[in-house]
């Protein structure tokens, strides 16, 4: 049998849900087939008007995605038009209130980030940036592409539209603050959004570098792996000393042992913890 994914959502019935237990500044609720929001006291803050919802307040999400179905019409050959249904989505605040409307065909929210960045993507304007007040930072147009945030940092490219890497493109690398960290003239540099690494490749001219992302910082072609390796060395370094001072101490205390038993002939019974040596007390 087929167990749910962990982001799966379940709905329930207002009767049997647990308010007092649940933590969550907005609770989402569904009328019909739309999606609203209320809080713990069961008063409606925002009412059922989303057709889609992706996303779930957290302690650490300030802003969830929102969206709603366009139908949107194109004029084919031999004149026939033919209409599509189409998403479009927008930004909402823990209030309740549109952080950006709901008029964009994609927006990627940031993973592992300090600071809250938000990539967003219109069919007619292209490629932004948005922090999560609502406050621009990084235009449209700017760069023909911009990938979602990981770990602070984001993927640009000047040359063709969106994501596939066409010949002439030219890659860099921004933080959360739209700062160039790594200028686009790359020929390449590997995806790593979402992807769960310490590094990407990057190439310009030929040579092949790793950005790290936990460093914010361009290394040489197998630092990480050898930097992994030193880790491990020293780790197991550590855990030699650690058993060899272990052994050592296990035989001086047989040998404090030995020495008691033969010292006193066993008149004084089994040595007492903590003794330090002194056998003044026989001649006493």
């Amino acid at each position: 049998m087929a167990k749910l994914e962990r982001n799966i959502r379940i709905i329930i019935s207002n009767s049997e849900h647990v308010y007092e237990h649940d933590r969550r500044p907005l609770i989402p609720f569904m009328q019909g087939s739309l999606i609203g929001f209320l809080d713990k006291n069961k008063e409606i803050i925002v009412p059922a008007k989303f057709e889609i919802v992706l996303d779930d307040f957290g302690w650490s999400t300030p802003l969830i995605r929102v969206g709603r179905y366009v139908p949107v019409s194109y004029q084919e050959a031999r004149g026939k038009v033919s209409t599509y249904i189409h998403k479009r989505f927008g930004l909402m605040d823990k209030n309740g209130d549109m952080v950006l409307p709901m008029d964009f065909e994609g927006i990627s929210i940031p993973y592992l980030s300090n600071y809250e960045t938000y990539t967003i993507r219109s069919a007619q304007k292209g490629y932004a940036v948005y922090g999560f007040e609502g406050e621009c930072i990084v235009p449209f147009g700017k760069y023909d592409y911009i990938d979602g945030f990981d770990n602070g940092y984001a993927r640009i490219k000047i040359g063709s539209n969106g994501a596939l890497h066409k010949d002439g493109d030219k890659w860099g690398i921004i933080d959360e603050n739209g700062t160039e960290i790594l200028k686009p003239e790359y020929s390449r540099i590997d995806k790593f959004y979402l992807k769960d690494v310490r590094f990407c490749q990057v190439e310009k001219d030929g040579k092949i570098e790793e950005f790290h992302l936990m460093e914010g910082k361009l290394k040489y072609d197998g630092a990480y792996e050898y930097e992994l390796r030193q880790l491990q060395k020293e780790e197991e370094d550590y855990r030699s000393l650690q058993i060899y001072r272990e052994s050592q101490e296990s035989c001086d205390d047989c040998c404090m042992r030995e020495s008691w038993d033969a010292m006193t002939d066993g008149m004084y019974g089994d040595m007492p913890d903590g003794f330090d040596g002194d056998y003044d007390f026989l001649g006493r």
